[in-house]
Formats: C-alpha cells, sequence, structure tokens
C-alpha cells in the first residue's frame, strides 16, 4: 500500500564496517524479561549492494508518488553519477557531496517515487539496478589503505 510520504536513512557508522541486518540464527524465540535489557540481537554479513536494494524497494512498494526517499551514499572521489544504485519507479532530484577525508566523501541522494507500484510489471526484478560501483567501496577503501601514501595523499 503506498502511503509513506518520506524514508530517510544513513549509512553503518563506518563506510567501512561491515553491515549487519538483525536476523535470529535460528527462527524467532522468546527471550525471557530479565535477559531483555542486555539482549544483543543476532546479526548476519549484509552486503552495501542488499542494503540499497532493499532500501529501494521498500521505498518504491510504500512511497506515495511524490514521496522521497533520502540516504546518505559513502563514495570515493572516482564517482560519477552511473554509479547510483536505480529503480524505475524512483527518480533522484538532489544529488549533493560532503568530502569527509582525502579519498572519501558521502552523498546526499534524494529520489522521488514518479509511478503508482501497480502501474509496473511485476517481472522485473524489483526493478533495481545493480552493476553500481559503490557496492565496492569497502574493497576500495582497504585497497587503498594499503598502498603506500605520497606527498599528494
Amino acid at each position: 500500500r503506498d502511503c509513506a510520504p518520506a524514508n530517510s536513512t544513513a549509512p553503518p557508522a563506518s563506510v567501512s564496517s561491515d553491515q549487519k541486518p538483525i536476523k535470529p540464527k535460528y527462527g524467532p524465540r522468546p527471550i525471557p524479561d530479565e535477559w531483555l535489557e542486555n539482549h544483543i540481537p543476532a546479526t548476519q554479513p549484509y552486503a552495501a549492494e542488499d542494503v540499497m536494494r532493499d532500501l529501494l524497494v521498500f521505498a518504491a512498494k510504500n512511497l506515495r508518488v511524490g514521496g522521497r526517499v533520502v540516504y546518505l551514499l559513502p563514495t570515493t572521489y572516482d564517482y560519477t553519477d552511473a554509479d547510483l544504485p536505480t529503480h524505475p519507479q524512483l527518480r533522484v532530484v538532489g544529488n549533493s557531496e560532503e568530502r569527509l577525508t582525502s579519498k572519501y566523501a558521502r552523498r546526499l541522494i534524494t529520489m522521488v517515487k514518479t509511478v503508482e507500484t501497480s502501474d509496473i510489471p511485476s517481472n522485473l526484478d524489483d526493478g533495481f539496478k545493480s552493476d553500481f560501483s559503490f557496492a565496492k567501496l569497502r574493497e576500495k577503501i582497504v585497497a587503498s589503505n594499503k598502498k603506500p601514501k605520497t606527498a599528494s595523499d
């Protein structure tokens, strides 16, 4: 049901950290009341491209036409607009860069829903484009940290 006017999100505290969804290892089990205060939910690896897929598919399904999704996208300076994840129901209306270090930046991306969910064929694999380079940002960070520093760094 299309009802939300907007979604906004932020990346993990560190772009090089592993993203992990909260997901029980053995299925749902009740947690005794005395354990609730200190309980830490189980997690599983969650690749950046899967995070973006879930976000854009959720936004496309739940936003009303004209609703917006706003998120921070960690990038390197070799970013191009082709690196943005896309969805056929969402159009980019804002893209601002904030420089964080000499190598990394983050972009504030705003997308607006332009098409009713019922107007999109259901066989589009949710319409998500998965061949974008930001998904390899963690690998780029690790690789660049292994390179010897030059005078320009």
